[in-house]
C-alpha cells in the first residue's frame, strides 16, 4: 500500500495537534500524580499513564506505518488495535471514575 503525500501532510497536521495538545494534557498528569498523596495506590493515575502511553505507542505504529517501515502484516494490525481498545477502555474508566466522584460529593453535600 503506497502512502501519499496527502496522507503524510494529514498524518504530520494531525501530529502536530496531538504534541500540541499532548504536551498539555501530560504536563496536567504529571501535576496530578504530584498532587496525589499515594500514586502507587491510585487507579485514576494509573489509567491516566496507562492512556497516555497507549497514545503515544498508537502515534508511533502509524507513523512507522505511513513511512513504511512496517508492513500491514497481521502482527502489527494487532498491536494497533490492542492499543486502541486499551485505550477506549481506559476512557471509558476515567470517566467513570470522576463521575463517581462528582456523585458522591453530592449526596455528601
Amino acid at each position: 500500500m503506497a502512502t501519499s503525500s496527502g496522507d503524510l501532510q494529514l498524518a504530520a497536521a494531525a501530529a502536530g495537534f496531538t504534541l500540541g495538545f499532548g504536551t498539555l494534557t501530560v504536563w496536567r498528569a504529571v501535576k496530578q500524580t504530584r498532587q496525589n498523596k499515594s500514586p502507587h495506590r491510585s487507579a485514576f493515575v494509573y489509567m491516566i499513564w496507562g492512556e497516555i502511553l497507549a497514545n503515544l505507542l498508537i502515534g508511533i505504529l502509524g507513523w512507522l506505518f505511513l513511512n513504511g517501515v512496517l508492513q500491514a502484516d497481521p502482527v502489527v494490525l494487532f498491536f494497533i488495535l490492542f492499543c486502541y481498545v486499551f485505550e477506549v477502555q481506559l476512557l471509558l474508566q476515567i470517566i467513570i471514575n470522576r463521575i463517581a466522584i462528582i456523585v458522591e460529593r453530592r449526596v455528601m453535600a
